[in-house]
């Protein structure tokens, strides 16, 4: 196995080369598509423009979130294919099983008493197929914050589903068109969604405990949050929204009132009124896990400066000078470290591969083997030699 890539690094001492491994996950996949294939096809075969565009537009929508989950994984980028296979699982698998395990439970029991289980259940399952990966790629997820951020990207790609389907499926046979500006005004102004919030939550946890020691902690922690997060899902379909509805109103009614005709307003600024709504909604029902997701990112962006800080010292000059050194002693957060003495793509690329050596070296100390004798520390090493001559560039 060449390792010049870097998915093929992440995968070094996994089983990419088994049978059996390989044959379990697809025996996994069939099955998942067997039971969510009648619902994918019933959404793309009706009304399947407005399906396609309204995800489109959800994804210009979501550009918020897109670009808050870059930015934390500035240190460490998420190799596409891994990405490309969260969002296409989520499209493709899950969240026509979440329909269709909604449809069915639904013939026996109100919404509320379900929703939330299932859908929490079906969009964390992009990031456990992750982590059955881990099997194949060990090393790639390597604490709460990778985890946080494969599991917000599930929650993304079921937002963006979700909206397609209630342009194309709930209002587009009665208005047309006109469901697709009416699904925007059922958003926010913070660019996310409710999804994303509780399944980076989920994923946070999932992250954290594949690599925790083996112990009850490291189940309790994943079914904790699984269970935490399925409640507030249940309170928001279950009542919540009124609530947030109810208190979003009393905060805007002096401010109508304050003007002379507040009727007049209210209808001239209706969706921007909705979207008001919907993000003291989002707010209101994520006042518990919000605080968590900050304290998630500020521990592990301080976990991550540590392992880097730590496992790049003593390398040779080759692959990091005494000034980058000092720069990475010196980095602090909410910034991107940057090498000042050469190009922009050059410092990019020789960052990325510093701290991806680091974070290899962490691995191998959890896995308690010889550092210098690891094929992938001895690979990264090779290219930010090769880089720093300039006799070819790092994938």
């Amino acid at each position: 196995m060449t390792l010049d890539r870097k998915i093929a690094r992440l995968a070094w001492g996994g089983r990419t080369g088994d049978p059996s491994a390989l044959f379990g996950l697809g025996a996994v996949l069939a099955r998942v598509a067997l039971a969510s294939a009648r619902t994918l096809f019933d959404w793309f075969s009706t009304n399947a423009l407005p399906m396609v565009a309204g995800m489109a537009v959800a994804a210009v929508i979501y550009l918020p979130t897109v670009f808050v989950l870059w930015f934390l994984d500035r240190r460490a980028r998420t190799p596409w294919p891994v990405v490309a296979f969260v969002m296409l699982a989520t499209w493709l698998f899950f969240a026509p099983l979440a329909g269709a395990a909604n449809d069915w439970l639904g013939r026996f029991l109100p919404l509320f008493a379900f929703v939330g289980l299932v859908e929490e259940a079906c969009k964390i399952a992009p990031l456990l197929i992750i982590l059955i990966i881990l099997i194949f790629l060990p090393r790639a997820v390597s604490g709460a914050r990778d985890g946080l951020i494969l599991g917000a990207l599930g929650g993304l790609g079921f937002a963006i589903i979700e909206f397609g389907y209630y342009v194309a499926h709930v209002g587009f046979d009665d208005v047309g068109w006109k469901s697709l500006p009416d699904q925007i005004a059922r958003g926010n102004f913070l660019g996310t969604h409710n999804h994303v919030i509780s399944s980076a939550t989920l994923g946070a946890a999932f992250g954290r405990a594949a690599n925790m020691p083996r112990g009850w902690r490291r189940i309790a922690l994943p079914l904790g949050a699984y269970v935490v997060v399925a409640m507030v899902h249940d309170l928001q379909d279950g009542g919540g929204n009124v609530i947030a509805v109810m208190f979003a109103g009393m905060l805007l009614e002096p401010v109508l009132l304050a003007f002379p005709e507040p009727e007049t307003v209210m209808n001239d600024n209706m969706t921007l009124i909705q979207l008001y709504f919907g993000t003291v909604n989002l707010l209101l029902i994520n006042c518990f896990l919000l605080p968590i997701l900050w304290l998630v990112v500020r521990r592990s962006g301080d976990t991550e400066r540590k392992i880097i800080r730590e496992r790049l010292q003593g390398e040779a000059p080759d692959v990091i000078s005494r000034a980058e050194l000092d720069d990475v002693n010196a980095d602090r957060r909410y910034k991107r470290r940057k090498l000042r003495e050469l190009s922009a793509a050059t410092s990019r690329r020789l960052v990325q591969l510093q701290n991806e050596l680091a974070l290899h070296k962490e691995y191998i100390t959890r896995t308690r083997t010889d550092i210098d004798s690891d094929p992938p520390v001895k690979a990264v090493r090779g290219v930010i030699a090769s880089l720093r001559k300039g006799r070819r560039k790092p994938t």
